[in-house]
């Protein structure tokens, strides 16, 4: 092949190329616009961000819900993803604060009420006893993302005291809340059980250290 023809041929590709990468990109762009829609459209409960949609229609985390009527893990990434309307965000996020923030235990519930009897299918997380781990209790990666999304919307006050509430320093500040919370005062543990006789405890079989 003559040089100058693998050149023009080159070009060519690279064009082709640069062609189908516009048109990937502004598929995805429709399919990001379409799904910011079904979620402040089909996805707004009112008050906050549904959890999910089972296979046969049933709604998760609905005022509609006896159990699950609000999941933490909507209403921060609408927020981090930016894909939630701006006057959304904020109402999902004080919706967050008022139902799963408590301040009595110091957590912040992955969700509530948890599940227990009602005819929801969830998956594994039913099967954990209400209120500990996923069901119920406090979610420590969620309770994150939902500090992180305070800092997002500029609540930097809210962020730093919700911060502070789930820091395991303050869990262990007397002997009462350290027999409670049971792991040293620089672990965060990656579950906190949070109702009745399980409240504050934590699990042990992963924990987050600092070095």
């Amino acid at each position: 092949m003559e040089v100058g023809s693998w050149n023009t041929n080159s070009q060519a590709t690279e064009d082709e190329c640069e062609t189908e990468q516009f048109t990937i990109i502004e598929k995805y762009k429709q399919i990001l616009e379409q799904l910011k829609k079904a979620l402040n459209t089909c996805g707004w409960d009112g008050r906050w961000y549904k959890r999910a949609f089972t296979d046969d229609g049933d709604e998760l985390g609905s005022l509609q819900n006896e159990e699950c009527r609000i999941d933490g893990i909507s209403q921060s990434w609408a927020t981090i993803s930016n894909a939630g309307d701006n006057d959304k965000k904020y109402i999902s996020m004080e919706s967050l604060e008022n139902h799963l923030v408590d301040k009595e235990n110091g957590i912040i519930k992955l969700l509530d009420p948890p599940f227990e009897k009602s005819k929801l299918e969830p998956g594994y997380i039913k099967a954990y006893l209400p209120g500990t781990r996923e069901n119920g209790g406090q979610y420590t990666h969620g309770a994150i993302w939902s500090i992180v999304a305070e800092t997002m919307l500029g609540f930097g006050n809210k962020a730093v005291d919700l911060f502070r509430m789930i820091n395991p320093i303050e869990h262990s500040k007397t002997k009462e809340s350290a027999n409670k919370y049971k792991v040293e005062p620089y672990v965060i543990a990656a579950d906190i059980y949070g109702i009745r006789k399980f409240s504050r405890k934590r699990r042990l079989d992963m924990v987050y250290r600092f070095k």
